[in-house]
């Protein structure tokens, strides 16, 4: 059966409004709020798709997808800040590198005991390193890097919504429930005063911004042209690894570029990352056809399940171990599970004003070293396996 919409322009179209939904549902519907743009434009693209309305393939979508994962990547890393870094204290921080530390250990496990009986496991193992350090952008990075199959893509993104989102309601609810557990605060003892947390200015998170077209123009064109120098860059390189080459020279020039002080005052780059993101995250969910993700979903969830649980477990261990306060680890954790604009919302509720900031630069550093640690750890794990 045919889907009932074939049209081009009417494919682009119905995206288009999804991507605009999305953004509306996740800012004024109480039922979106918790789930989050992104989730949101995955759930429809799956849903639309399995009910036959759009197609699961189109040159369309390979046209959005080729621009827009590695603009989106590169127009969020024009965020990073070193001086802005640098001034960050270190519990924060530590906390943040305990993730990525604890995250790779976790994939490098999950992969030498799942990697080898599911399809593609290597590169499951690594689209999981840069989810659970950048969130989703990096995820799909990484498997344009490792040129994974578009069933493999899919199945990734559906399982780690299906095993990350649970964590990050977990996570919303956990600083009312460190208030009333006294078994926690017996076993966590460290905290930040109350006089700390309320510093900073309560300014309307997610609210209207200002920007101008040029600060658009400004930063299109320059995500354009980092990533067609990469690509550029990447075809010096055997085919078998190019694509993998291309996203380290979009994610290292990105952060070269973020130094300088006329792009520092680019307005939306974020925004904009996160605009264009969504585009590509309605097509993945194009690409989910219920029946053959069930097929192949429970190893993958269960790969996914392990990466996740393990990393997590690892995470808490280490920060106890430095003596690390909860509200730093709570920040941290939901920075790299799902995003700095998340782990600020996260702050927000629990009225920790003066970590609202830190946890868009923490979700920042995950976007920026998540790359770099997920096809690293893929490659080790091929030569293992």
């Amino acid at each position: 059966m045919e889907a009932l919409f074939q049209s081009e322009g009417v494919l682009l179209t119905i995206i288009s409004i999804i991507v605009a939904f999305s953004i509306f549902a996740s800012q004024k519907l109480p039922v979106f709020k918790s789930m989050g743009s992104p989730v949101t434009a995955v759930l429809i693209g799956i849903l639309l798709v399995n009910l036959k309305i759009v197609p699961s393939s189109a040159p369309v979508y390979d046209s959005i997808m080729s621009y827009t994962v590695y603009v989106s990547i590169v127009m969020m890393l024009l965020n990073v800040d070193f001086k802005a870094m640098m001034k960050l204290s270190r519990k924060p921080l530590l906390a943040m590198i305990l993730a990525c530390v604890a995250i790779s250990i976790g994939a490098i496990l999950g992969g030498l005991i799942l990697g080898g009986s599911v399809e593609e496991g290597w590169k499951l193992s690594g689209m999981y390193v840069g989810s659970y350090t950048g969130g989703s952008a990096n995820l799909t990075a990484i498997g344009y890097a490792l040129k994974a199959s578009s069933n493999t893509l899919a199945a990734a993104n559906a399982a780690d919504y299906a095993i990350g989102m649970p964590m990050v309601l977990i996570l919303f609810s956990m600083p009312a429930f460190y208030k009333k557990s006294k078994w926690l605060q017996k076993h966590w003892p460290y905290t930040l005063p109350k006089e700390k947390l309320e510093q900073g200015d309560e300014k309307e998170l997610m609210g209207d911004k200002e920007w101008s077209v040029l600060d658009v123009a400004k930063s299109i064109a320059l995500s354009l042209l980092i990533c067609e120098i990469s690509r550029f860059l990447g075809s010096f390189v055997p085919e078998s690894i190019s694509e993998a080459v291309t996203v380290l020279c979009v994610t290292t020039l990105a952060i070269i570029a973020a130094q300088f002080k006329p792009v520092k005052e680019i307005k939306g780059s974020m925004d904009l990352g996160m605009f264009f993101a969504l585009y590509y995250l309605v097509i993945i969910g194009f690409m989910v056809s219920i029946p053959v993700l069930l097929q192949s979903a429970v190893n993958i969830a269960l790969l996914c399940f392990l990466i996740c649980g393990s990393s997590f477990v690892i995470h808490l261990l280490l920060c106890r171990l430095f003596k690390i306060e909860y509200e730093y680890v709570v920040c941290a954790i939901v920075a790299a599970i799902w995003d700095g604009p998340t782990s600020a919302l996260v702050a927000a509720g629990a009225q920790w004003k003066s970590l609202i900031g830190i946890s868009v630069i923490l979700g920042v550093i995950g976007h920026a070293v998540g790359n770099y640690l997920g096809i690293g750890i893929a490659y080790l794990l091929q030569a293992i396996l």
